[in-house]
């Protein structure tokens, strides 16, 4: 389940933090298909992609799909 607090130290989470879970867990539910994930979040593909980028989540999906 989603937490919107940091258990490691009592705070909440920051925007770009829950972003990168929700994207992970969209990631890993629909098992790395790109347009699903993107569809179902709600953004384009190239956002999904750039998001990826952005949150260093782009070598941990390339991993996950080998």
């Amino acid at each position: 389940a989603l937490s919107l607090v940091a258990e490691e130290t009592g705070e909440m989470k920051t925007m770009e933090g829950l972003e990168g879970e929700i994207i992970r867990y969209a990631l890993q539910f629909y098992r790395g298909r790109m347009s699903e994930v993107s569809r179902r979040l709600g953004i384009g593909r190239s956002t999904l992609y750039r998001k990826l980028k952005e949150l260093g989540l782009d070598d941990e999906k390339a991993e996950d799909a080998a």
